[in-house]
């Protein structure tokens, strides 16, 4: 077969198995946390939210178009201030829009997603050209592109890497991840070749990579370490030192300058959140929790599994992944000891850098919405299974990555389907909320009881629930923000009509929440101005279908009226109680009743709810004497029920 043949099938054979294991998500929708990072791109936040709340008096889509696409949201990925994921976001937001039925049926979500895809893919790439380069002055050229071709195809394949791909808010970091590998890649590429060229475009990449995400902040010590090891490994080490203090000074020097300016237009450079790992240890028993959860985060690195979505399978095949890939750096290890040794520790010396961001954070093989923390962890992971498992010269250097690469894609592919179901759901709630938004005034403002639990580990919703229905998404409006922008423009200022589009008052919270707010005094004034409840007709399952949902207004309270006490039957007259405000129901007994026998109480009520109409009482003794008493305010039954008759 001739070279050019077998590469060409390689391509393909890779290309089928990126698609194979991201396949779930091709006609996933948004997630609700999208909805708002969609928003925020291409302008601020801040911007975002006048409109929505104040009109549009003083803006026009000129003023808010690219000069503010550079700003992102300060809840974001990346952070506040001037940033690259803004614009690549703001970029995106023109090409595909954000209609989440799509046109034909396919959701916008699936460009945007094909893109996260595509920067992971051309920084897994980088990630080989800069580790061929950094590992051919030690291993030989053989092994060095074989190692870093299979690196960059686990880091590509890897399932740690689907909260970036899947999320918006990914996008910062993914870039950040392009340029700096890239930038590393020039920066050896330069140097090893004497190639000033390459090293000065090396230089302006990772100023880049500041401007894009936290990805990057290692960088100009990496290149400093891949300066002192592999530039040029023969020279003396006094020389190496010294030239890779300079690139450390010279590189840092460019980051730092770059990553200044994301506080252009906001109150100050925004925080990495390495340093929170660091301030995180600052005592011993941070420390010994760092330790814990790094030693919890190391597990789920070796074992990249959801146990609920592939279960033990899952499990076990990533254990036979991973003793797989090191088997044969441990036979090699027997020829070159003192050579392994130092991979092996320049591996675990740069997995500890890795899980510095967020190291406060846990991450558990339950819950892998939550792996966004082992983002460069897994390309640490990925770079170092893939240079183990080609230590070995000859077939096994071909036949153990390829296993490998179908692992990770079966795995891939287990760990995506959870976000696919966590879309398809959020998409359901969506369209539940829309509904229920027109049976309710224009005001009111909506509470979703109990709503989606997270889905096989990854919650769905997150805080983003109210952005779900910002107009920009509603099918008469979804193919031009800036049309509607627009439209607000012409009207007069002073008219009601003016102020645009109003943001939606949404809120989730469980049944007790919201049991526990109807006995507040400010419920009362929440009826008053307006409220409605979204509430599931029956128990969802956590991996079952999407319950159905029931749209409830809450009218402004009226007084119950008639009798609230009866005796002598246990049945009660016809009465006209208001739910809402009555808590309890007291009974005493008559003499010779049984006060050790539980007690049931049980109603009707003016609205029709599939819910259970009776609550069980308890019995206590009050003065010496007994008594049933049934805390009604504890059942939506009753609450949600209307005027009790």
């Amino acid at each position: 077969m001739s070279p050019l043949l077998r590469r060409i099938l390689t391509a393909l054979g890779l290309f089928g198995l990126l698609l194979a294991a991201w396949a779930p998500l091709l006609d996933a929708g948004f997630l609700a946390e999208d909805f708002r990072v969609a928003l925020a791109a291409g302008r601020p936040g801040a911007d975002e939210v006048e409109l929505w709340e104040r009109g549009l008096e003083s803006k026009t889509p000129s003023e808010l178009s690219l000069r503010s696409a550079m700003q992102v949201d300060p809840a974001m990925d990346g952070g506040p201030g001037w940033s690259l994921e803004g614009f690549s976001l703001y970029l995106s937001r023109q090409l595909w829009g954000t209609s989440p039925g799509g046109a034909g049926g396919v959701p916008a979500a699936r460009w945007w997603r094909a893109e996260n895809l595509f920067l992971l893919a051309l920084g897994a790439l980088g990630l080989s050209r800069f580790l061929r380069r950094l590992l051919w002055p030690w291993t030989g050229s053989d092994q060095a592109a074989a190692a870093s071709m299979a690196a960059a195809v686990l880091f590509a394949l890897h399932p740690l890497t689907g909260a970036k791909v899947v999320t918006l808010s990914g996008r910062g970091q993914l870039l950040a991840l392009v340029l700096a590998a890239w930038a590393a890649a020039a920066f050896l590429r330069g140097r090893q070749d004497r190639n000033y060229f390459f090293t000065a475009g090396a230089w302006i990449l990772c100023s880049a990579s500041a401007l894009a995400g936290e990805f990057a902040l290692s960088l100009p010590l990496t290149l400093a370490v891949a300066e002192y090891l592999s530039s040029h490994r023969y020279r003396k080490r006094r020389d190496r030192l010294r030239t890779s203090t300079t690139t450390l000074l010279t590189f840092g020097a460019g980051f730092a300058l770059a990553y200044s300016l994301r506080g252009l237009g906001t109150t100050g450079i925004p925080q990495p959140s390495i340093l929170a790992g660091l301030v995180s240890m600052g005592s011993p028993s941070g420390i010994l929790d760092f330790v814990g959860l790094g030693v919890e985060k190391l597990g789920v690195l070796v074992l990249p599994s959801n146990v609920h979505s592939t279960g033990i399978f899952g499990t076990a095949l990533a254990g036979l992944l991973f003793l797989l890939a090191i088997q044969p750096a441990l036979v090699a290890a027997r020829s070159a000891p003192r050579l392994w040794g130092w991979l092996l520790c320049a591996w675990f010396a740069a997995l500890f850098v890795a899980v510095l961001p967020g190291a406060e954070m846990r991450v558990r093989a339950s819950q892998l919405g939550d792996a966004s923390a082992l983002f460069g962890a897994a390309a640490v992971m990925s770079v170092g299974l893939g240079v183990a498992s080609t230590a070995v010269s000859g077939l096994s250097r071909t036949v153990v990555p390829w296993v490998l690469a179908i692992g990770f894609a079966t795995l891939n592919y287990g760990n995506a389907r959870p976000f696919a179901l966590a879309a398809d759901f959020s998409s359901r709630l969506r369209e539940d909320l829309i509904a229920a938004r027109s049976s309710f005034d224009a005001d009111s403002q909506i509470l979703v009881i109990d709503p989606l639990a997270p889905i096989r580990g990854v919650e769905p919703l997150s805080d983003s629930l109210e952005w779900m229905l910002h107009p920009a998404f509603d099918a008469e409006s979804s193919d031009s923000i800036e049309a509607r922008l627009g439209a607000g423009l012409e009207r007069e200022s002073s008219s009601e009509e003016s102020q645009g589009p109003r943001r939606s008052r949404v809120s989730a919270l469980t049944a007790r929440a919201f049991l526990a707010l109807a006995r507040e005094e400010e419920f009362d004034a929440m009826r008053s101005s307006g409220l409605g409840v979204l509430l599931p007709l029956q128990a969802g399952e956590e991996n079952g279908s999407e319950p159905e949902r029931m749209a409830l207004p809450l009218p402004a309270s009226e007084p119950s009226t008639g009798t609230r006490t009866w005796r002598g039957d246990a049945r009660s007259p016809d009465l006209d109680l208001e739910a809402l405000e009555v808590s309890f129901l007291r009974i005493t007994p008559a003499e010779g009743v049984n006060t050790q026998s539980p007690q049931t109480v049980s109603w009707r009520a003016r609205v029709d709810l599939p819910l259970t109409a009776e609550l069980s009482g308890a019995w206590v003794v009050d003065g010496g004497a007994s008594q049933a008493v049934f805390d009604l305010g504890s059942s939506l039954a009753w609450r949600l029920g209307g005027r009790v008759r």
